[in-house]
């Protein structure tokens, strides 16, 4: 969550040679800009932006820039008792290949770098992958304890919609069952 989040934010210059960083909600537009999150383009005098709508959720929780020009996406993971599995990084993965691809076609020479940071393991799905092998997405391992003291209730929100689904699936298996029996009993008539 958002402790991690700002717990990474603080502790991310221990691993990378960082310039500046900061937190999605406070990334300065021109930085969007030059990673490719928000494109810039003009028609005479008009200039506009595109992808704005995406900025409210992205998957991404940190944007970095190196020393060295770089630019990180970093998407912060703190599960304790599972490992950080391909689907929970979809938003993630989205953005990232979308401003790797608009940097290729427009041959901007801005690398941008998909960073994990985590708390916990990488599924095997992520790590045998050609982005992390090749290291356009790559993953640092930051250890993270809550406060003892802190009641933290760790909840599926969607096992509610889960259990839903389940209600609503028997009621029409329910209901299909009932037109058969009663079209094999018409068919007896």
């Amino acid at each position: 969550g958002y402790a991690y989040e700002q717990y990474c934010f603080m502790n991310l210059h221990k691993f990378y040679d960082i310039e500046e960083i900061y937190l999605w909600k406070n990334v300065p537009y021109q930085l969007f800009v030059e990673a490719s999150i928000v494109i810039e383009y003009e028609k005479g005098k008009d200039t506009r932006m595109t992808r704005f709508k995406f900025l409210m959720d992205t998957g991404i929780d940190l944007v970095a820039k190196l020393k060295n020009n770089d630019i990180l996406l970093v998407q912060c993971k703190c599960y304790q008792h599972r490992c950080i599995s391909q689907k929970n990084l979809g938003g993630f993965y989205r953005i990232l290949l979308d401003t790797l691809m608009y940097n290729k076609i427009t041959k901007k020479k801005t690398n941008v770098i998909g960073l994990i940071a985590h708390s916990n393991c990488l599924s095997d799905i992520i790590t045998s992958s050609y982005c992390y092998k090749q290291g356009i997405v790559q993953d640092v391992y930051i250890p993270f304890e809550s406060d003892p003291n802190e009641k933290t209730f760790i909840q599926n929100k969607l096992k509610r919609y889960k259990d839903i689904v389940f209600i609503i699936n028997s009621v029409l298996m329910l209901i299909n069952i009932c037109c058969l029996l009663w079209l094999s009993s018409e068919k007896m008539n």
